[in-house]
This record gives structure tokens, sequence and C-alpha cells, in this order.
């Protein structure tokens, strides 16, 4: 448990670091916007680590599970995965108000959720330069399909899939 949200954690080496990592994500979140952390234990019923294949973070409305990639928590900053949190909180907060993730809406969406991230970041305090490559790291393209199927097969690559099998139709899905 970490804030009153249970953390799983689907892969066995650093869950202990990793699970500090969370704690220190969760500390900045509650000093900087305590709205935000007591949405949090709200709309995340758990938190589960695991590697997601080129995505930082996802939120899984269904089971009200925010997934969270362990390479991104190992290898970011706390404030950098608080912001990653918020955002997948304001994914959460969105879904709750019933408004759809779908091709439709999904550029609006993630504009609202990006600039609760920010908004965030600036409460806290980042410093400018980590700021404004947060910020770069989350233009929208970011998130056009095009560009997430790609990190995914570069992540199923170096996970260990044969180059030649990520090249088939199909076996990166949207």
């Amino acid at each position: 448990m970490v804030t009153g949200i249970l953390v799983l954690s689907g892969l066995p080496n650093n869950s202990q670091a990793i699970r500090d990592k969370l704690i220190a994500a969760f500390d900045l979140i509650e000093r900087t916007d305590p709205h935000a952390l007591h949405q949090a234990k709200l709309r995340f019923r758990r938190i589960l680590v695991a590697d997601l294949a080129g995505e930082d973070a996802k939120y899984l409305s269904l089971s009200h599970t925010c997934l969270v990639d362990a390479e991104h928590v190992s290898d970011k900053p706390a404030w950098r995965v608080a912001m990653s949190l918020v955002h997948q909180l304001s994914h959460a907060r969105l879904i709750a108000l019933g408004i759809p993730y779908n091709t439709r809406f999904k550029a609006r969406v993630e504009s609202v959720c990006v600039d609760r991230e920010i908004s965030f970041a600036a409460l806290a305090g980042v410093l400018e330069k980590e700021f404004l490559a947060a910020a770069v790291e989350l233009e929208e393209s970011f998130f056009s399909s095009r560009r997430r199927r790609k990190r995914q097969r570069t992540a199923l690559v170096r996970n260990g899939l044969p180059r030649f099998l990520v090249r088939f139709p199909g076996l990166v899905f949207d």
C-alpha cells in the first residue's frame, strides 16, 4: 500500500526501489495538490507496475487501475512520475464525468490531461529546464496512433521479439 492505494508489481526485480519512487511521487502530490491525492485515493483502487511496452502509464477504467511502466518509474525522477500519475488521474476524472476516450475525443482528452500535468508541474515548482524537457515529451504528436505503435514496436524488440515478427500488420494493436 502506498498512501492507501494497493500497489502490485508484475515484475520481480527492483520492487523496493519502485515502491520508494512511488512513495516520493505521492508525497510530492500531497505537498503540491492535496485535492489530487484525495482524488487518487478515490479513483485508483490499485496501481499495477508492469512493462507497458512503450507507454509511461495508462488508466484502466473498468478496474479503476493505474498501470505504470516499471522502467518509467525506475528511470525518471519522482516529480516526473508524479506528473504521470496526475495525468492518469485526469483520465480517471474525465471518465467518471462520462467523457469517453475514443478517436473523436482523444486529442481533446489528452489536451486536458496534459494541461493538468503542466499545472501540477508549475505548482510543484519544477525547475524550468526540467519542466521544459518534460513538456517536449508531451507534445500532441506523441499521442498519435503512429507514434504509439512505433514505441510499442521498439519495446517489443527490446524485450526480445524478433524484428521480422514486429513488422507483421496487426501485431501491435491500437
